[in-house]
């Protein structure tokens, strides 16, 4: 296996994880994220997942999809214009042969920085020149009206003046390529819903951001915009991945943050496809 891309197929869908960090994020680090969890408890939770494992989160897992003339990329990292040790969704991307021109299509699952940063390159020209911009009109339009935080999403996106489609929950945005909603760690952010063939992918973006999580649902790291709401959005997507069995990945899990969501009494439980 060719080390930062993970080719599988979900029926017809061609589809690679092409990773932007394997970053390991370690105990003090985790303490920082997960602020207002005990302590003892993080540290145990940690640690076990850490001793099964090896890592318990802190990767960047976009996501390339290839299904009839799309060629689609969900999320795109920080890009050219990287911090240190970042930057490697382009150059994983040439490893299977694609590059920038090749995309026709970017979903953005949310406006965060290390989800969106990548669109353009230092001089602020779409680094997806081809490509159209597939956003959730309700994250569209809160990132557009948050004041000065609104000025890199608006900087990103009007690189691609008149190719930002806005979605809603429930589209069908390319066949088979569903939307779902995901709300809590930003007031807009989704999820995808990827079908072919009778097989299918439940993508959960930043809905978690560590394993433990699937014990400690109620744990939101400090950049959960909405920490009364994402909580109920994992539950609610922790139980349905188990029940329906369902192959699911989630951008911040150890790559390539493909697996299963199992149940473990009256919680979840995490069985990775790669370990």
């Amino acid at each position: 296996m060719t080390e930062g891309i993970y080719p599988f197929t979900i029926g017809d869908i061609e589809c690679v994880v092409v990773n932007e960090a394997m970053r390991e994020l370690g105990i003090e680090a985790i303490k920082q994220i997960f602020d207002k969890a005990p302590e003892d408890e993080l540290e145990q939770a940690f640690n076990a997942y850490v001793g099964k494992y090896g890592n318990a989160g802190g990767a960047m897992n976009p996501l390339y999809i290839k299904t009839g003339d799309h060629k689609i990329l969900v999320d795109v990292g920080f890009g050219t214009n990287a911090p240190d040790g970042l930057g490697n969704v382009i150059p994983n991307l040439a490893k299977i042969g694609v590059t920038p021109d090749d995309i026709t299509d970017v979903i953005i699952t949310h406006f965060h920085g290390d989800h969106i940063n990548g669109l353009i390159d230092a001089d602020n020209k779409a680094l997806y020149p081809n490509a159209n911009i597939i956003v959730n009109e309700a994250e569209f339009d809160f990132w557009m009206n948050a004041g000065e935080r609104s000025e890199g999403a608006k900087l990103r996106l009007n690189a691609y003046d008149g190719k930002v489609r806005k979605t809603q929950i429930g589209d069908e945005i390319i066949t088979g390529i569903t939307t779902v909603e995901a709300y809590g760690h930003t007031p807009g952010q989704i999820g995808l819903m990827i079908e072919s063939n009778g097989e299918r992918l439940l993508h959960l973006a930043d809905v978690a951001h560590a394993l433990f999580q699937h014990e400690h649902p109620d744990w939101s790291p400090r950049f959960d915009s909405q920490p009364d709401i994402s909580p109920i959005t994992r539950k609610k997507w922790f139980k349905y991945a188990a029940d329906e069995g369902i192959l699911t990945m989630w951008y911040h899990f150890p790559f390539p943050g493909l697996g299963h969501v199992e149940h473990n009494g009256d919680l979840f439980t995490w069985k990775p496809l790669k370990s």
